[in-house]
Order: C-alpha cells, then structure tokens, then sequence
C-alpha cells in the first residue's frame, strides 16, 4: 500500500512581512485558545474555548441553554462534561428555551453563530455536544442537520440505556459529508424519538453545544484526507475525486485514546499528538499499512491513503470493559493488535496499567471482547498472562504452549463473483498486462480443450507475464524469451508450431456505458478457443480453427458491468507452415465489426496455472467477551489468529491491565502530552496525571538518552514541580521523559526538540485561468539572503516547464526580478482537476501555502432526481464555496425546478434549469470582465406505475413498473444515465417463511441481499420495469393444507417498495399485496 500526497494547509505566519499582508488584506488571524471560561448561567453563548469541559479548543462554538441540569442544579459539584449518568428531579417545560429543557418526542435547536471571514477560511471538522435524557433502551431516534439525516448518529443514541430521572453528556463528531452545510452560520438540529411500537417517545436537552474546527491541547496535530482504492488513484483530479473510495477503514493513531475510521465518502480527519506520530491503517482483506510521520504543534495536513488488496491475513482487535463507580458499564477503546500482513506482530501495550474493577455484586465483571476478521479462519486462539510487574512486557507465547484457549466459531459470508474480493490471484498493478504459458504445438498430441495445468503434454514452455500491445505486425510479434514482449501478435512466422494458454482478467475501460451487450472473439488464421466468467458462469466465446485470417466466434452476447472483473482464459495454436495470429477482439452487440480489445482492459494474474472459474471464498468474522480470571493482579492477554491463506498466523500482546476490587486504590499514572515537539530555546509542561485522587507518595522523574553529539537535547526548568515539567529545548534531538510512581507504575512521553524555521513564501490560495489564455503566479518571499525558491505542481518539482494535457506552466517571461519569484501558466484545455502549485526554499525548508489552480470554460450538464442535493463543488469543481467576493452562484433559469441551499442545489421539480457560477473580476484590474461557468440540470421525476408478483412457499417473483420523466413530452428519451437503488421489502409472509433473500434481479446488480436491496442503471427516460426473484426460507412447520387455506381465504403478502438515490435520498415509493400461488404440494 501506499501513500501520496502529503500537503501542508497550515503556513505558520512567522514573519512581520505576512503579518504585514494579512493586514492588508483584511484576513483576520485564525481565533487562539481564549482564555475565558464558559458562562453556564446565559441561555445562549459563542467564542473559542478552551478549559475542562471540552477537549481542545474551538474556532467557533454556540452553545444553547443554560448548563444547569433541567433547573435542578448540580449536586455535590457533579460536572456534566465528565460523561457520567448523572440525576435529576424533574423538567418544567415551561422554562424551555429553543429547543432546550423540553420534555418532548421532538426538539429542534435554531443555532446561528459567526464564522471567521478571511478568504482560505472553510470548515474541516465540527462536533455536536448535548447533555440530554431519555435516551432509553429500544428507542429508535430520527436526527436531522440542516435537513439532512444524521443516521451514524441514530445509531448512537440507540445504545444509550437511561433510566428515568437520569441524563448523561453525549458528544459526536459530525460526518464530513455534513460540514459544508455549516458555513452559512446558520443551522437547524432536531431529534424526533420513538418507542418501541413507533409512539412518539419524550426526550429533552439542557443544553446543546456546536464546536467547528476544534483542536485537541497538548501540542496536537490534525491528519485529514481520503482512504482509496490504489489502482483507481489519479493524483491529478480534484480532491476528493481522485478515485474510488474505500470507506470504513480503521485508522489507529499509536498515543490516541480513539480508534478513527474513514467515512463512507473515504474522508477522515484525525487528531493526534504532535512529534513523531505511528499510524495503523486496516482493513479485512487489504493490506494493512503503517506509516510514521512527523507532525508540528498546529499542523494541519492532507494525506490521502491508497489501499490494496493484501488478503490472506487476519485482522485482530481487542477491546476491554468493567465498572465504574455506580455500576456502569465502562468500554476501553478496541485497539489493533495484529494486523494482516502476517509479519511481526502489533502489541497495544499501555503506557501505565489499565485498572480493572470487579463488580462487588459479581454481575458485570472485567472483560476482554475479541474482534477478528479474515478469510476462513482456521484458528482463533488467546490466554491470559499473569505476571508479577507491569513492564517489562512478557515475552509471547510459543504456538505450542499448553495455554492457548480457542474462541470458538463466529459468523460467514460468501464473496460475490466478478468483485476483487472473489480473486486472491487477480493483480490491481499488472494493468495492461496478461499472465501466458508457451508451448511446442504438436499436432499429434492432445492440445487445449481446458487440460489441467499439471497434465499439460508439452515439450517446452516458458512461463511469464506478457505487455499487451496493438496487434500489427511492426509492433506485435511472437516472443517466448522473457516477461518483456507482447503477448499477441499477426502474420508472424515466429510464431509457427507454437500454442499458448492465456488467463488472467477483464475490467471494462472508462469509454464504456455502465451496462455493455457485447460479443467477443479471436481473430486467428489457426485454431483458438476462449470464455468468460460471468456470475460464476463459464460463457465459450471462441471454438474452432480456419486456413484464413478471421474472427473466431460463437457470436454470444455478454452483458458487461463496468466496474466488475471478469476471469478470461483463451487456448492458441499455430500450424507448422504458416504466419499464425493470436488477437482478442470484441465488439457491442448492435455493431457490425470486431475491434481488438483494448490493451488497458487486461489485468494479469498470479496463478501458476490457467483458472478454471472465479475462485470464491469465505469471510469470516468473530466476536467474543471472555471475562479476565478471578485473582486480582497484572495481566496481558495474547492473541494469535490465522487464515485458510496465510502461511502464519497474526499475533500480538495487549495490556497491561491491573484486575482489582471495587474497594482497592492502586495509583496509576500518565503523562500529558506523551508526545510533543518543540524548538531550540522554547518551554513546554509535561504533565503527570495520576489516578485516582489522594495519592501522597513520590514521583521519580528521568530524561533517557539525553545526549546527541555530546550535548544535552532538553532540561527541566527552574519551575518545575513533581507533577508538572517544564522542558526546555537545549539542542536538535529526541529523548524519551519517564515519571515513575513508588508501587513501579510508570509513563513515558517522547519529546523531539528541532530548530525553529526562518522566513516565509506566500501564494495566492487560488488562480483562476481559462482555457486558451495565460497567467502569472507570483510568490510573495521573504528569506535570508535573498535565496532563490523552487516550484512544485502536484507534488513534482518544475525544473524549466511543465506540460499535461491541461496546462503548460514555465518561467514568467518579463524583467528578471518577477522571472525569478514567478512562473507563467497557461491553460490548455478545461479540466476538472485542481492543480497545487507550492513555492519552497531552495533547500527545502520554507513552504509556501498551496495554490489551487483551476482550468475552466464553457458548459457542462448533470442529472437530479427530484428532492435529491448535488454540491456545489460538484458542479463546479475546484471553485471554493465560501468566497463570495469572487465566486458568486446563481439559478438564472428554472428557479421552480432547483433551488440553491446552502452549499448544495436542491431539486424539486422535475424540468430543466440552469445554476451558474460567476467569477469576479479583480478590481485592481479596469480591463477584466466577470466569467461565467454555466451548468445545465435535467430534473427527473420517478413515478411507480404498478407492482405486481406472486409469492410460493419457497420462492417469489416480483416485478415494478416505474417511468423517469423530466415532464418535457416535445423531446423524449433524454439521457439520465444514473443509478437507482430499490428496495423490494416483503413485510408478513404470514408464517409460511421465516426470511428471504433476492436471487436475481432480470439485467440489473443486487446491491444487499440482507438489506433486499438492488441497482438499476438508467440510461434514459421512459418506462422501465424490472423482474426479481426471489428465494424464501420455508418455514419447516407449513403443511400443504396450511399454505392451501391461505390461498383460498385470498391471504396477501404487503410489499413496501421504495426507491432512493445512490446517496440514500428517497425519490419514490409504493406499496402493494402480493397473492399467494396455488401449489400441489410442498417439498
């Protein structure tokens, strides 16, 4: 796996010649920590914050409603920001305020707040606080974010268990998909509840908090970026758009309580210490990765992760639970502790004991809760281990040690056919190429046919993988030497007397449709033979031999998905005495002439011998709690899983955790920050947190490895004191602080100490150009001595030009004073990517802010279904949202058909409109003009015309009739070509079956069997109808008379069908009675 694109956003403004443009530019500085604490007294407030209550700071909050517990006050000091279940008497509504301290099923809070207005200003992380009651078991919660559902959040909510007269603190990090719709200033947030049978179920929030673009204390740092699939990667396109996302991905920041995960857009932004920073990134059946950086205090950077696929391995966390002091259940966060590479192993080991407490009543005791993923699982093993002190840590178990345990058996999935997943062999990185096997063509012996690798009778062989080249004969030649020459060739006598077997796989390219009828075939003057799996189904498409050059077929039609993988195996030979030739070909079903398959269509694969069909497996998945034994003490726990595919298991230690009784105190502590950087000369506090409360013994305080070339890297300052050092940074380096307590409990924080940069470089953040004409970007430079700066675009270095087929940047032409502190860009042709231009030192130690350079022009057009949001920056990519000084969107045709809502335009009646973005002319410049970007929007409405269907004891057949209009009869048949998903829900199979599942769906993709979900891809407008099929888990108490009764009293199933947007957005509905069919008898 790898890792591109790392960017700075952050430029530490350090010199009075920034500071000096800031002002005149009239940005205004990014807010610091205030020092000021929160008035919990006033119904409304905003400002940055910084203090016990919250994590970090903010650069804007409002909070609504006073903190004050519902009006019962706070008991005994109790602090609500803790997240213990706290108590209350009663709520009198009629001291309710926006939405606050309301006993009801459906509160909404009105914020408006102030954002920061310079110009780079745009929101990357928010979070939404509340101290609420009511949340209780089995309630089910609809929440809403300027009318947009918080569904992550629904699931949150649903796990809280209050009883009544009890509140708890929740917190939850907004999804990123949602934080655009904050930079109006203005949001609208509301809860609705609902009790097991759907009843309106009463809720109510003290107060409610909103806190945009926090930052963690303690010298932290933010990583922010996109999680994708590494074959899909294009550097060069806009961000967030650079590939296909892989979302859900488990990224684990070494020192942060939080174990992160991407989004299902591929986004996630994380904060972690600052210093030197180790990040586990995993995922079943990729490869996991880990990656060291090192980040500075306030440093903001993007870091986009490219995933492959690894398979074979298992993925192994674990996670640990208790009590708390009034009998709560208290999670530890789930850490990896082995990792699917199946090298060495990956250890969680704490830096000062975890304490464990066991329930005085002997119901909820201390834990472990395994969680293990991987392909097959063959074994699933742990013990405990006891030992007399916390570090060091044990050494780990041989395989052979008499203590491992088994877990037992978890849960199984089959992998679909035609994913990546369905093919360990199949090669993401050998685009272009196909995996081939020479022979000697003897006429007399037995050639083709599907012979087993292992039996081939051949004379000779060579085995490797081949380019795939246009078939001609100056470029395309028979070659059996090595893995560097073509694999097909035409009318090339080299080729005489020999045979080949092909095998590897086909992926659509990006010129296809969604969905292709096509017909393939091998253009040979010899003998070939050749098929494709499709759905695990072997298709022959080539059989037969012919004297004279032309396509062997079976003229069978495929249908193709773009996007799926296909296994292709093809068998060639060539007579003695002739110019044989070997070329794939293909063409759409309604045209008339074959065309080679493209080059770039081919993946090859790392089986030794050709593959028969799609090599499904299994994924397995284990989740277990095991309690941790009765003795009080120290303990690790060992873990060691292996696959079905990989030669050893995955292994790693976690701990340690200190088992305990409610009643006993056992001191533990840990050093905050654990991580930091600092410059030569600076001081920074090293804080030791001791838990619990009352400890009176000492601290022993020690710098490790304090010397680099025989001078000290840090000391403690004067000011010191046993609980708090003040380091100070003496000479470049990296030392280790230990603070040891008398029972042996210790923590450690690593500290590097660097010198501090001097100078700056500015860039304008954007630079717009249109197609055809050409600009200069200058670099604002205050360095020493006058040193010259380099460029770079997209992460290359520009020596003297740079050209793609977009854009042509070189050297700005004019006196040399300019020449030398800017460079010329000229736009080639529009593009939909955002290039990033940074200016640097010469030796590399300034860098200047990035420069996002947009290409743009004339029209472009999108499709909506009505009620559904398209952003903005979808429809004009790279064009920030929040500069409406120079960027200005407008509907300026079809104001009933779309509207423009916040960040996003809205549809909402079918028909035609027109949004446009205009770019202002600079007022220093008299001679410029505004340019307008113009995109046309098709509105389509989706109506379901009929629903029908019949339902047997063990399958069902259904079929939905629905019509995509844009309400314009003058011009049918007009291009949608978007996805829609359907929802076919059987609701009450009367008992005659306990489940079912989609089977098939006539022309289109199951999406989520379990979900009975499926897509359809829409070409057109008009009528559409789609057939499912259905298989039902028969109930095995229906007797034929039982099932025959139901029939004969017209006994119906209901059937809710609804269909939404690839977003999940609804676009229309229906429900129907499906009959039962008459059957003779019942298997």
């Amino acid at each position: 796996m790898k890792v591109l694109r790392k960017k700075s956003k952050l430029t530490a403004l350090v010199t009075f010649l920034l500071a000096l443009i800031i002002q005149l530019t009239s940005i205004p500085a990014i807010p610091v920590m205030a020092s000021g604490v929160e008035n919990w007294d006033l119904q409304e407030q905003q400002g940055t914050y910084s203090g016990s209550d919250s994590i970090g700071y903010s650069e804007t909050y409002i909070r609504v409603g006073d903190i004050d517990n519902f009006g019962n006050g706070w008991a005994g000091g109790f602090n609500p920001f803790k997240g213990e279940v706290g108590t209350y008497t009663s709520i009198d509504n009629s001291q309710s305020y926006n939405g606050t301290d309301n006993l009801s099923a459906v509160n909404t809070v009105n914020l408006k707040y102030n954002l920061p207005t310079h110009d780079s200003y745009y929101v990357t992380n928010a979070r939404i606080e509340f101290y609420g009651t009511g949340f209780k078991s089995g309630n089910t919660y609809e929440v809403e974010l300027n009318g947009k559902r918080v569904k992550e959040l629904e699931d949150v909510l649903s796990l809280y268990a209050l009883g009544d007269g009890q509140a708890q603190f929740i917190t939850f990090r907004l999804p990123h998909r949602l934080l655009s719709s904050l930079e109006s200033g203005a949001s609208t947030f509301t809860i609705k509840a609902f009790d097991g049978d759907g009843n309106p179920a009463p809720f109510a929030l003290d107060f409610l908090k909103l806190s945009v673009n926090f930052q963690g204390l303690n010298n932290s740092a933010i990583i922010q970026g996109e999680t994708y699939l590494a074959e899909t990667y294009d550097p060069n396109a806009p961000d967030g758009a650079q590939g296909i996302f892989v979302p859900w991905v488990t990224i684990n920041a070494v020192g942060s309580q939080e174990a992160w995960y991407s989004e299902e857009d591929g986004h996630f932004d994380i904060i972690v210490p600052a210093g030197k920073v180790i990040i586990i990134v995993s995922k079943l059946d990729y490869k996991t990765q880990v990656i060291e950086l090192n980040l500075k205090p306030g440093e903001q950077i993007e870091y986009d992760i490219l995933m492959e696929y690894g398979g074979g391995y298992a993925d192994v966390s674990i996670g640990a639970k208790d009590i708390d002091s009034i009998r709560n259940v208290r999670s530890i966060p789930k850490y990896l502790v082995a990792d699917n590479l199946g090298k060495a192993r990956v250890d969680k080991i704490f830096d000062s004991p975890i304490a464990l407490t066991k329930d005085p009543e002997g119901k909820i005791n201390p834990s472990v809760e395994f969680d293990i993923k991987g392909m097959q699982l063959t074994e699933k093993q742990y013990q405990f281990i006891k030992v007399a002190k916390p570090y060091p840590e044990p050494k780990f178990p041989g395989i052979n040690d008499r203590n491992w345990k088994d877990l037992g058996e978890g849960t199984t999935t089959t992998i679909d056919p035609n994913t990546a997943d369905a093919y360990p062999d199949f090669m993401w990185a050998e685009k272009g190429h196909i995996t081939v096997r020479h022979y000697e063509y003897d006429a007399k012996g037995t050639f083709g046919k599907e012979i087993e690798y292992a039996n081939d009778p051949t004379k000779s062989y060579v085995t490797g993988k081949k380019n795939v080249l246009a078939a001609n004969s100056s470029t395309g030649k028979y070659d059996d030497s090595d893995d560097d020459k073509t694999a097909f060739f035409e009318n090339d006598s080299n080729a005489a007397g020999k045979a080949m077997k092909v095998w590897g796989y086909i992926v659509l390219g990006a010129e296809m449709k969604k969905y292709e009828d096509l017909v393939f075939g091998i253009k040979a003057n010899t003998g070939a033979y050749g098929y494709i799996d499709v759905g695990g189904s072997k298709i022959v498409f080539a059989d037969g031999n012919s004297n004279a050059t032309q396509v062997i077929s079976e003229g069978k039609t495929v249908k193709l998905e773009k996007g799926k993988i296909y296994p292709i195996y093809m068998e060639w030979y060539g007579k003695a005495d002739a110019q044989p030739t070997f070329v794939p070909v293909y063409k759409r079903a309604s045209e008339g002439d074959f065309k080679q398959v493209p080059a770039e269509w081919f993946f090859a694969s790392s089986n030794e011998g050709p593959a028969q069909k799609g090599q499904q497996f299994e994924t397995s998945a284990l989740f277990k709690e095991v309690a941790f034994p009765e003795a009080n003490g120290y303990y690790y726990v060992a873990v060691r899983a292996k696959t079905a595919f990989s030669k050893d298991a995955t292994h790693g230690l976690y701990g340690p955790f200190l088992i305990r009784d409610g009643e006993e105190e056992d001191y533990t502590i840990r050093l905050e920050p654990n991580q930091m950087t600092i410059n030569v000369d600076q001081v920074a506090p090293v804080t030791a947190i001791i838990e619990p409360e009352g400890y009176e013994g000492n601290v022993e305080w020690t710098i490790i490895n304090n010397k680099t070339n025989k001078k000290e890297v840090i000391e403690f300052d004067k000011d010191s004191t046993d609980l708090v050092k003040f380091v100070k940074g003496l000479a470049p380096g990296e030392v280790t602080i230990k603070a040891t307590l008398d029972n042996g409990a210790d923590a450690r924080a690593y500290v590097s100490v660097v010198e501090e940069v001097k100078g700056a470089i500015s860039l304008p953040e954007y630079l717009y150009i249109k197609a055809g004409t050409s600009k200069d970007l200058e670099a604002l430079v205050n360095l020493p001595n006058n040193s010259e700066i380099k460029w770079t675009i997209d992460g290359i270095d520009i020596k003297k030009t740079f050209v793609d087929e977009n854009i042509e940047v070189k050297d700005s032409p004019g006196n040399s004073k300019k020449a030398k502190n800017a460079i010329e860009i000229k736009g080639l042709k529009a593009t939909n990517n955002v290039y990033e231009v940074v200016a640097k030192s010469d030796n590399g130690k300034v860098e200047s802010n990035v420069c996002k350079v947009y290409v743009y022009s004339g029209t472009y057009h999108h499709s909506m279904f009505t009620g559904e949001y398209v952003g903005l920056n979808d429809l004009f990519p790279g064009l920030p949202l929040n500069k409406p000084e120079e960027v200005e969107f407008n509907v300026t045709l079809g104001n009933e058909q779309v509207k423009i809502d916040g960040s996003n335009v809205k549809a909402i009646k079918e028909g035609s409109a027109k949004v446009t973005a205009t770019i202002k002319a600079s007022e220093d410049d008299e001679d410029a003009e505004d340019e307008v970007i113009e995109t046309n929007i098709t509105v389509f409405k989706v109506e379901i015309i009929t629903v029908s269907g019949q339902v047997f004891p063990d399958r069902a057949t259904g079929k939905v009739v629905f019509k995509v209009t844009d309400g314009d009869d003058l011009t049918p048949n007009k291009s949608v070509n978007r996805d829609l998903t359907i929802k076919f829900d059987m609701l009450d199979l009367k008992d005659v079956a306990t489940d079912y599942q989609i089977n098939n769906v006539q022309g289109y993709s199951i999406k989520d069997t379990s979900n009975k979900t499926f897509t359809v891809g829409i070409a057109s407008e008009g009528e559409h109808s789609v057939n499912i099929f259905m298989g039902l888990s028969t109930n095995p108490a229906l007797t034929l008379q039982g099932y025959n009764e139901l029939v004969k009293e017209g006994e119906r199933v209901p059937t809710a069908i609804e269909t939404t947007t690839e977003a999940g957005l609804p676009v229309a509905d229906e429900e129907e009675d499906l009959p039962f069919a008459y059957v003779p008898n019942i298997k």
